[in-house]
């Protein structure tokens, strides 16, 4: 299942400055950022983890913090009280006090940063990251198999900025195209006659497949594959039979569709 989001906050902003689009949303309207900033940006729908093998998140981002120092951290949550950050494939370790006496900060600034958790800090120089976060039975694992899993951005900063030579502008964090796919039945083999209840055949597919929507109102598709990675996505007219080609290499493959309520997604073999 792949899902639409939508977010609640009071002080994170729109900016035009998207990955793709015309908005994305940021810590920081006009650098530089404040000192003794801490706020958080909570997803309003929950996602639902019961019986899901696999969660994969994935959103465009970059930002402008002070290394060792401020930071940002996606937190996860069963009981939208107590939150842990999630580690992801540009995460890094929150830096020990030790570390962080080059700077000649006042000494609570260098205990700022939460030794050895996941955290954002440093500077992508205004390039674009396409960040992934799995949960899994290896990864952010005590996640999974909940029936309720609030998630947020928490952005803090600390008593003053420091350029040290390696960052000047201080933007903060942005991100767009957030997305989560949650893979649920794993190891289910797909062979489905065409039936009523089926809307793409053949399955599994040498290459091309006929995409029936039926009653279905459908607006998009969007194929990922095992990794979450996107290798297609097209919109739809609200006709009834659709046939695509797929060039992609054999394995298993999900096919999300975008509905006027809600969504669906539809495993699909490639040979």
């Amino acid at each position: 299942m792949c899902a639409a989001t939508t977010w609640r906050a009071l002080v994170w902003h729109l900016s035009a400055d998207a990955y793709s689009g015309t908005a994305a949303i940021t810590s920081t309207l006009s650098a530089p950022y404040s000192n003794f900033e801490s706020k958080t940006l909570e997803l309003n729908n929950q996602m639902d983890l019961l019986g899901a093998d696999k969660v994969i998140i994935q959103y465009y981002a970059k930002w402008d913090l002070e290394r060792s120092f401020d930071y940002v951290q996606l937190e996860a949550s069963i009981n939208g009280v107590d939150w842990m950050p999630l580690c992801g494939k540009l995460t890094k370790p929150g830096v020990p006090y030790e570390n962080n006496t080059y700077s000649g900060k006042a000494g609570s600034d260098n205990l700022f940063q939460p030794d050895n958790e996941d955290l954002y800090d440093g500077d992508t120089q205004d390039k674009w990251a396409l960040e992934e976060i799995i949960i899994d039975n290896e990864s952010n694992s005590f996640f999974l198999n909940e029936s309720t899993v609030y998630l947020r951005f928490n952005f803090k900063t600390d008593s003053s900025n420091s350029e040290d030579s390696y960052n000047v502008a201080f933007a903060g964090f942005t991100f767009d195209d957030f997305k989560y796919l949650i893979i649920k039945d794993f190891n289910v083999a797909i062979n489905e006659p065409k039936n009523k209840e089926t809307i793409l055949y053949p399955n599994p597919s040498t290459g091309q497949f006929l995409l029936d929507l039926g009653n279905l109102n459908a607006e998009s598709m969007v194929i990922y594959d095992i990794q979450g990675r996107e290798v297609m996505a097209t919109s739809i007219t609200n006709t009834q039979n659709k046939t695509f080609e797929l060039a992609i290499l054999p394995g298993l493959y999900f096919v999300c569709l975008k509905l006027k309520k809600g969504s669906k997604t539809i495993k699909l073999i490639m040979q």
